[in-house]
Order: C-alpha cells, then structure tokens, then sequence
C-alpha cells in the first residue's frame, strides 16, 4: 500500500499495481481497510473499475505504458548480459501488451 502512495510522487513507482495487489491482500484479511481502500476518493474508482469490469481508465494505461517502457528500456540499455536483456524484453513487452489489452471503460450490455 505505501507504495502505490510513493507511485503518486515518483514517476519510475507503478501506483496501480501496488493498489490492487493491497486490495485483493485487504479482501483477505481486513474488511475495513478493504472498504477504506474501494471507498478511496483517489484510488476507489480505479479499484472498482477493475473489480466490476475488468477495465483500465485510458490516461492510467498511457501513463503505465510509457512508464514501463521508459524503465525496462533504461535497464535494458545499461545491462551488459544479452539473457537478462531478452528477458526484461519479453516481460516488459508482456506487460504492456496486458495493459493495452484491458478495456478503457466498461462496456455496456
């Protein structure tokens, strides 16, 4: 959770990730910080989008994708071994791919 909060400051910190990995930990153990976090006037509506539909708003997909592939490429540029290279490729590659892939706002049947 503290670091989907830093994520809002720091550029390079992911915050979504973070905050639903916290979500789906509080839907497990604490009613009430589970509630808190859905009912959070910053991060519920990301959190119930996720929930109810699966979706990703488009601004929080752009801001990913650019952060990922401004990261993966500084790592990938400054690492010396071609294996850690293709590999950070592939997992950067299929993240956003995943991201990209999530539907900008939830259809309606």
């Amino acid at each position: 959770m503290v670091l989907g909060f830093i994520g809002l400051f720091l550029p390079i910190v992911p915050t979504t990730p973070f905050i639903l990995v916290s979500v789906w930990f509080f839907a497990r153990s604490s009613n009430k910080l589970e509630n808190w976090l859905v009912n959070h006037k910053i991060f519920g509506k990301m959190i119930q989008d996720w929930r109810n539909h699966g979706s990703i708003n488009k601004k929080a997909k752009i801001s990913a994708t650019l952060l990922i592939i401004f990261s993966f490429s500084g790592a990938i540029y400054f690492n010396q071994i071609l294996v850690f290279d293709i590999l950070l490729a592939v997992v950067g590659t299929s993240i956003v791919v995943f991201i990209i892939s999530r539907p900008d706002y939830p259809e309606i049947a």
